[in-house]
């Protein structure tokens, strides 16, 4: 992954740059100044070495951690899969159900990724043979009409 728009990754080399000049004792300032980088950006380097041990850049995690896992997924998909009665209950009926700690929002558009809409079902009646006839009987008649009619 490359770093955010406007942002420039530091190499190995340049890392191990720093940590050997902090390490010679020179300052952050004239670190930054020699490298040509931030003394924030030598500061946070020599941080990461001397808790890590590696010149390695740590991982890129972008945006905020996910509130629901993907276990909490399986299982939300799972309650809401196994009958009418869980799906049609309000979003958070169904979070204290699960004993989940998020928002309805998260539990609307995490059984919307299921593709399940959090919406009752409107039945259409059941229609007799006679009725189904007689709704034919009078489409039939009417279908020739024009709107002056």
């Amino acid at each position: 992954m490359e770093p955010p728009s406007g942002r420039k990754e530091l190499t190995v080399g340049q890392r191990g740059d720093v940590v050997g000049q902090r390490k010679r004792g020179a300052s952050f300032g004239a670190i930054a100044v020699d490298l040509e980088i931030s003394e924030d950006t030598a500061s946070k380097v020599w941080i990461y070495y001397k808790h890590t041990g590696s010149y390695e850049p740590p991982p890129n995690h972008r945006g905020r951690p996910p509130s629901l896992s993907e276990r909490d997924r399986r299982h939300v998909h799972r309650f809401i899969k196994n009958g009418c009665e869980e799906r049609r209950l309000p979003l958070q009926d169904i979070t204290e159900k699960l004993n989940l700690a998020v928002s309805d929002n998260t539990m609307r558009k995490t059984i919307q990724r299921f593709g399940y809409n959090h919406r009752i079902e409107r039945h259409k009646p059941w229609l007799s043979p006679t009725q189904n006839k007689a709704r034919l009987q009078f489409a039939e008649t009417y279908v020739k009409w024009t709107l002056e009619e």
